[in-house]
């Protein structure tokens, strides 16, 4: 049991971390541990606080890494779904996270045009093009999976 969402959010996180190896689970560990921060003590679930937790995700990936969007990383499919949940404001979540999976997909898409500027994939450099980056899709991943939990799909 969890006395809050950040409490769930830093588990999976913390979770992540000891089970996964190399610069990936680093990563999505950092993504659940600092939006899991950012939630703290919320016994519900809002539109705004998701939108503002996964921001501090982004920028905490950022200054794990340094890593930037377009750089065909992760952060290409979280910063338009985190931005994406902000712009639907005060709106019910369901139909925000379906807006943030939308923009995560959308984001996926976009790094199948972008040369991998970090990471594994860095070294394939032009060999890239027309690939998703692996971290975008498992994020768009968890975007659907929230979205379709929300929806009673899942």
């Amino acid at each position: 049991e969890f006395a809050d969402f950040g409490a769930v959010w830093k588990a999976a996180g913390m979770g992540i971390m000891k089970t996964s190896g190399g610069a990936c689970g680093a990563v999505f560990s950092t993504l659940f541990r600092a939006a899991g921060k950012s939630l703290g003590a919320a016994e519900t679930m809002e539109t705004p606080a998701l939108a503002k937790a996964l921001a501090e995700a982004v920028d905490a990936i950022k200054a794990r890494g340094g890593a930037n969007i377009g750089d065909k990383t992760m952060l290409d499919a979280l910063a338009p779904a985190a931005d994406a949940l902000a712009a639907q404001g005060d709106a019910p979540l369901p139909a925000a996270l379906a807006a943030a999976a939308d923009a995560a997909d959308a984001g996926v898409e976009a790094t199948k045009q972008m040369v991998a500027k970090t990471g594994k994939a860095r070294p394939l450099g032009e060999r890239s093009l027309g690939h998703a980056d692996p971290g975008a899709v498992s994020t768009a991943v968890i975007f659907r999976a929230m979205r379709d939990h929300l929806a009673g799909r899942g």
